[in-house]
């Protein structure tokens, strides 16, 4: 039986939720935190990275843990529009 959207759009915002408040957390530990399966959780940060929302860095001596961050908010607006916002929010 395939996921449907829905649920797989809660999925997202919740693991991505979970990542922004838990900045830093190992995907094993964002799936127990959540109280997910650890493969749905690992797919869903795929999605994400995919999309851009969130990277993962390796942990030293481990070649299978990774943290997950979530991506700086301000890389997300395009570069011609974050220099349009600053004026405006700097005009006087």
């Amino acid at each position: 039986m395939k996921t449907s959207k829905i649920v797989q759009t809660i999925h997202l915002d919740k693991v991505y939720c979970c990542v922004c408040e838990n900045p830093g957390r190992s995907v094993g530990s964002v799936a127990e935190i959540l109280d997910m399966p650890h493969e749905n959780v690992s797919i869903v940060l795929d999605e994400l990275k995919s999309a851009g929302l969130v990277e993962f860095e390796l942990v030293k001596n481990s070649p299978v843990v990774k943290k997950v961050y979530p991506v700086d908010k301000k890389s997300l607006v395009p570069s011609r529009l974050r220099k349009a916002l600053i004026e405006l929010i700097t005009e006087e």
